[in-house]
């Protein structure tokens, strides 16, 4: 069994622990973009035999593969591979979990905790639909919504990142990394902990273009925001 771990219904830990539904021996491989530390060791105390990292090294599978006795058809890996290409919604979904799961690992082994992996959620939207969610922002729930934004740029590519962080333990999760919170008007820890998971996101998707990234420092997005800007272009901007 080839099993994931981040899925919409049922996550692999889950499935794991429902196991063995057979009495006959399933011999259960975990590929997953989750490679936190305590991801893996997770699913080898469930009874895991194997975890691969996505991206997984191809002569790694190989290796496996044939020590299993697994054969895979080549034409499969050759439709896979064309699916992705024509389809670029997917293609940035399957970028956008690993480096996700980058992120985490970071800062779960940092942490010691275990950190639960969202689904990536990739679209299109409109600049209209950009400054309607701005707007959310800015309307949000006072000290408990704080947005951060954060430019980058490589290769031709010229980003923002915007990262909403929510909950009252901000500062709590701060401290564990260290963080200092000398100042807390201009929440300090906020940035710091802005830039940490930005940065990590970033790293790890440049690594899979190749493409390196300059990031620039995080501000608050009320810091500079203009309150009475109402322009919208027809431009489209990538959403993650």
């Amino acid at each position: 069994m080839f099993l994931d771990l981040t899925m919409p219904v049922m996550d692999g830990f889950s499935v794991l622990k429902s196991l063995p539904v057979r009495d006959f021996n399933t011999t259960i491989i975990v590929l997953s973009a989750d490679v936190q530390l305590t991801a893996m060791e997770r699913c080898l105390a469930l009874g895991a035999d194997y975890f691969l990292s996505k991206p997984f090294d191809n002569d790694e599978l190989t290796k496996l593969s044939q020590h299993l006795g697994l054969v895979f058809d080549s034409d499969t890996f050759i439709t896979s591979d064309t699916h992705l290409v024509h389809d670029p919604i997917e293609s940035m979904r399957e970028l956008a979990n690993i480096a996700l799961g980058r992120g985490a690992a970071i800062i779960s082994d940092h942490l010691g905790d275990f950190i639960k992996m969202p689904l990536p959620n990739v679209a299109f939207m409109k600049s209209s639909d950009l400054s309607m969610a701005i707007a959310d922002i800015r309307n949000g729930n006072g000290s408990e919504l704080i947005a951060i934004t954060q430019r980058f740029v490589g290769g031709g590519i010229h980003g923002e990142a915007l990262v909403e962080l929510h909950g009252k333990d901000i500062h709590l999760f701060g401290d564990k990394l260290g963080f200092s919170q000398t100042d807390e008007y201009k929440n300090e820890v906020v940035i710091d902990i802005a830039n940490l998971m930005v940065s990590s996101f970033l790293v790890a998707l440049s690594e899979q273009i190749a493409i390196p990234f300059s990031v620039r420092q995080p501000i608050v997005l009320e810091e500079y925001m203009n309150l009475h800007h109402t322009y919208c272009d027809a431009q489209t901007f990538f959403y993650h």
